[in-house]
């Protein structure tokens, strides 16, 4: 009997030392198992997060190179543009150069109508009041005069037609009457007796046409006639139609050539 009861201490303390064994064994599968749920929890953080890196990297570079491409698209036509731009700056100072040229032009002849049409108009108010008989008798003689010492007279003018068609006093009644209706402010009238008092061949006449067609006075506006006009009235020693003849030959060749043609046609 006491034998007995001396082997319970020991039976208990086998016991919790297979109880302790088993806790032990039972923790050491639990840690393992625990640590084998971390590593592979964090074997797939990682996977993803370089997956993640790796993919950040791609969209990185992809938007790098359309960034890249889009800055050389821009470039580009940044280029074409700054070309458009060039070949406009060109163009606009090569029409700045032609409006330069052809107001020039312009002004030139304008100016020059201009000092034309006042000469014309200065000269010939001037000889308005010079209407009567005996003046234009010694026109007619001093044309005859000046006609061969004229340098103008070379221009082969003929006036054998005209000068028998009416006596030297039709021509200055007609004349004296174009002055008196252009006074009055009937220039057509005015031009029409101008005309046919000039075609008789009365230099004051031809002055006064060539008057009428620069400043369109009762007929259009016709340079080229009215110089021919002015040019034939200086080939008949008509002084100031040859002062303003040797200026418009200085100052516009090419107008005066072009009336010298139509001389012939009057």
């Amino acid at each position: 009997m006491p034998s007995d009861n001396s082997k319970v201490p020991g039976q208990i303390f086998a016991w919790f030392e297979k109880m302790k064994g088993n806790y032990e064994k039972n923790l050491a599968t639990m840690m393992e198992r625990f640590e084998r749920n971390v590593d592979k929890q964090n074997l797939r953080i990682d996977t993803q997060n370089l997956a993640h890196i790796e993919e950040l990297k791609i969209n990185y570079k992809q938007q790098l190179n359309d960034k890249n491409q889009t800055v050389e698209y821009l470039n580009s036509e940044i280029d074409f543009y700054k070309q458009q731009v060039f070949k406009q700056q060109e163009m606009l100072e090569q029409l700045n150069s032609r409006y330069d040229a052809v107001m020039h032009t312009l002004l030139s002849e304008k100016k020059q109508i201009s000092n034309l049409k006042e000469v014309v108009s200065s000269e010939h108010n001037q000889t308005s009041s010079e209407t009567n008989h005996t003046d234009t008798a010694e026109q007619e003689h001093s044309n005859q005069v000046s006609f061969d010492q004229n340098p103008l007279s070379q221009t082969n003018i003929t006036m054998g037609d005209i000068s028998a068609k009416e006596s030297i006093e039709e021509r200055a009644d007609l004349y004296a009457q174009a002055m008196e209706l252009r006074l009055n402010g009937d220039q057509e009238s005015a031009f029409i007796l101008f005309e046919e008092a000039a075609k008789s061949g009365d230099i004051k006449s031809m002055g006064a046409l060539a008057r009428a067609y620069f400043l369109n006075e009762g007929v259009e506006e016709n340079q080229l006639l009215g110089l021919s006009w002015l040019i034939t009235a200086a080939s008949l020693g008509y002084e100031p139609a040859i002062k303003k003849c040797e200026d418009f030959k200085r100052t516009s060749p090419e107008l005066y050539e072009q009336s010298l043609a139509l001389v012939e046609q009057l």
